[in-house]
């Protein structure tokens, strides 16, 4: 065998392995630059093969087909044996299909290799380009598979590997029989029909992960918005007990001002003030933000010594995702009355909300014990239950960055997050 034939087709097969795994899959490759060192093995072990061992040059090439994708993309190990296998496997679909196609059409055996090679390379380039814009939902689908059913898909892929690879070997040679060539007729079906199970499959298993997903939106929006409204009646409810209270207080004010003296006016008002303390509603711009944040309030309010100062509105111009703001502001509020309810003496909360140019800043300085240190640990799940993985997750999510700054029993939460 000439060695530009192993060359070319090492280029080749990595080149469709790449487009399938990353633009059509969704893996991402490896950054560290000795991963590059796996192209030594088409360069140097499958041209030793080619010269030295010829008749076991297919299992070297069906080896390096395996063992690339997985050392080249990052992710689970389990997910890219599974997939390693399932891509060759489309990939040799491909090629039978164009080659026995070529069959069909009577192309010469001298021409049949080459230009199957840059059909079924080209035919890749198109999947690939078409795919790109799901791949990332594709590759969550592939991420969520139990352990069930990454080992079906493996086995079928397995079986289904070895069977085109046969026929691929089998119809290489000319076929001038009739019998060869229903062969190849049947052989393009079933090929065809493997490849739109496949395809199918992995479209209904993105569907349904896309469904849940909306269906999840939809459950946490629902609780979202009923929060709101619970909150709004709520403050209705209180300002129409005002409102009757304050009727009978204005009558029995005029009686006694019929009957008395100025003097016991006022100090009837005094008792009315003293009874009834008008809760200010506060305002930060977003309706989500403004629940979470007066509902904390409302709660510290019989708190003693507890001192509260808010500054500054979200910019309309600001958007995130509700899911994504009720995730972050029920975080960072159930951190702060967390840690204000734990701190013993004046206990202090200042958020300050401001925006410069396209950059919006979130600062919630409050009271905290020396203990919530523990919210800034780097590790997968710091905070014991603060929530802050989740706070970070939705601020770097969202373009953003976050910091945790502890000084002189406050704890400072920065945020820092593109408007737009």
């Amino acid at each position: 065998m000439e060695l530009y034939f192993v060359y070319l087709w090492g280029l080749l097969e990595s080149l469709k392995i790449f487009l399938v795994f990353h633009f059509v899959m969704g893996f991402q490759h490896r950054k560290n630059i000795f991963v590059y060192l796996v192209v030594l093995y088409p360069t140097v072990a499958l041209p030793w093969a080619a010269v030295h061992d010829p008749t076991n040059l297919p299992i070297y090439k069906a080896i390096w087909l395996f063992v690339f994708p997985i050392i080249f993309f990052s992710g689970k190990l389990v997910p890219k044996t599974v997939f390693a296998m399932v891509v060759t496997t489309l990939i040799s679909i491909f090629d039978i299909i164009v080659i026995n196609g070529l069959t069909i059409l009577r192309v010469p055996a001298s021409i049949m290799s080459d230009l199957g090679t840059a059909i079924s390379f080209l035919l890749i380039v198109i999947i690939a380009m078409l795919s790109r814009k799901y791949n990332k939902t594709v590759n969550e689908a592939i991420m969520s598979f139990k352990p069930i059913m990454n080992a079906g898909v493996f086995m079928v892929s397995f079986i289904l590997y070895i069977w085109v690879g046969m026929l691929e070997i089998m119809f290489r040679a000319e076929a001038e029989s009739r019998l060869s060539e229903f062969i190849s007729v049947i052989s393009i079906i079933v090929a065809a029909v493997t490849a739109f199970l496949v395809t199918m499959g992995l479209y209904y298993i993105t569907r349904i992960r896309q469904m849940t997903a909306i269906d999840e939106y939809k459950s946490k929006l629902l609780d979202i918005n009923q929060q709101y409204v619970d909150a709004l009646i709520e403050r209705e409810r209180d300002l129409r007990g005002y409102r009757h209270d304050f009727n009978n207080h204005m009558i029995l004010i005029k009686s006694i001002a019929s009957e008395h003296s100025d003097s016991e006016i006022v100090k009837y008002i005094d008792s009315i003030f003293s009874k009834y303390e008008i809760k200010n509603v506060i305002s930060v711009g977003n309706k989500i933000a403004d629940l979470f944040v007066n509902k904390v309030l409302s709660e510290m309010s019989g708190e003693e010594d507890f001192v509260c100062d808010v500054k500054g509105k979200i910019p309309s111009q600001f958007r995130m995702d509700n899911v994504d703001m009720c995730t972050l502001m029920s975080n960072i509020m159930d951190n702060v009355q967390e840690a204000l309810k734990k701190f013993k003496g004046k206990k202090k909360l200042k958020i300050e909300i401001s925006h410069y140019e396209q950059m919006l800043y979130i600062d919630v300085n409050n009271s905290a014990l020396p203990e919530d240190k523990a919210l800034m640990s780097l590790k997968k799940e710091p905070g014991h239950g603060f929530g802050v993985k989740k706070i970070r997750d939705v601020v770097e999510r969202n373009g953003g960055v976050v910091q945790w700054v502890y000084d002189d029993n406050m704890m400072l939460l920065k945020i820092e997050l593109p408007i737009r």
